[in-house]
């Protein structure tokens, strides 16, 4: 399944630009099937949103809430992601995220915390782009006198901007029976190639921790609040509520093995994704090495590897595809990398061990 995820409500329009974008990579009964399958493909998807594999990479993306929650003081991440290279044109999605916590001394136990991301994602030959610049906070308060309970509340606000470029797009019309002639008219409605908005979202999470290396949270987002409008043409498509549950356990089982598990389900105009599994860490608290296995269910089987090395994380994932789209993917589907670090800085306010650690 490709990178993007469509909004069922624009399903014709992204599919004309994500489509025709590949098809000058084919023959002609090659365009065929494969304008097919992505058809058939529509059932399976759930909104229009950049997402990863490693959503625990993420964090900042995938809950608001999730801002400043974790160990240290300052946490800083890129990702890489490619798909689609066997279908058509490569979707490349970068993203670099940074997060940091404020805890004043007044504020005790409780802390805030704040970060931005960047992120980037390019589809097919057209160049059909989306890049976002965001800003997020939250708010984290202990809810019992031990420490081991806390609530947290999380805001961020973004400005995205959609371009694509008409020049490298081929259409319909501009076929004249044994080719595609680019000096034809397209006979495209369209209005602009590039158009910027601003999108709301709000986080929710609540996190226990049992002992002082293991910690239980979950939460849920409610993203595009105001539904920007997203559309090159005349109109008012927007994009609709998406709702992210997650939970996850980090648990120390032994001096060397480490689990983190998860589980994320999304929902968009009534279009589901859900993704669960696990990785295990293996070694000392200075030096870890990490495998696991993930499943987003019908659709892609993704397995990973990784280092943990002092305060850095480096991790790759590849989805092999497992959906009714793997006649034309041959099971590939989408390589991902990320890294991360944190930081510790002193301060001379209170510092909550308790909590941040993700």
């Amino acid at each position: 399944m490709l990178n993007y995820l469509f909004d069922a409500n624009r399903n014709v329009e992204n599919i004309v630009f994500l489509v025709i974008s590949g098809f000058k990579h084919y023959r002609m009964k090659n365009r065929i099937l494969l304008f097919l399958l992505f058809y058939i493909s529509i059932v399976q998807i759930a909104g229009q949103d950049i997402h990863f594999s490693q959503f625990s990479a993420s964090a900042i993306l995938e809950n608001p809430a999730l801002t400043g929650f974790f160990d240290d003081k300052l946490r800083a991440g890129l990702i890489y992601r490619n798909q689609g290279a066997s279908v058509s044109t490569p979707y490349q999605t970068y993203s670099a995220m940074f997060d940091g916590v404020i805890q004043p001394g007044f504020l005790h136990d409780n802390w805030f915390g704040a970060g931005c991301a960047l992120y980037n994602d390019r589809a097919g030959n057209g160049m059909l782009q989306k890049t976002s610049v965001l800003l997020t906070t939250a708010f984290h308060k202990g809810l019992n006198r031990f420490g081991t309970l806390n609530g947290s509340i999380g805001v961020s606000l973004s400005v995205v901007n959609r371009s694509v470029d008409y020049d490298k797009l081929v259409f319909g019309n501009q076929w004249n029976g044994t080719q595609f002639d680019p000096g034809l008219s397209s006979n495209e409605p369209y209005t602009s190639s590039s158009f910027l908005y601003m999108d709301l979202n709000v986080g929710i999470l609540l996190s226990y921790k049992p002992d002082r290396t293991s910690v239980i949270f979950g939460g849920v987002s409610l993203n595009h609040i105001n539904k920007p409008g997203e559309t090159f043409y005349d109109g008012t498509d927007r994009l609709g509520w998406k709702w992210i549950a997650h939970g996850n356990a980090n648990l120390q089982l032994n001096d060397q093995w480490y689990l983190k598990s998860g589980v994320e389900f999304i929902l968009m105009n009534g279009l589901t994704e859900l993704m669960f599994g696990g990785n295990l860490h293996y070694g000392k608290s200075d030096l870890r090495l990490c495998s696991g296995l993930w499943y987003r269910f019908n659709r892609d089987l993704i397995p990973m590897i990784g280092l943990d090395y002092q305060r850095y994380s480096l991790l790759f994932s590849y989805d092999i595809n497992v959906s009714r789209l793997n006649k034309a993917s041959n099971f590939q589907g989408g390589f991902e990398v990320s890294l991360q670090k944190t930081f510790s800085i002193k301060s001379k306010g209170y510092r909550c061990d308790n909590f941040r650690f993700y």
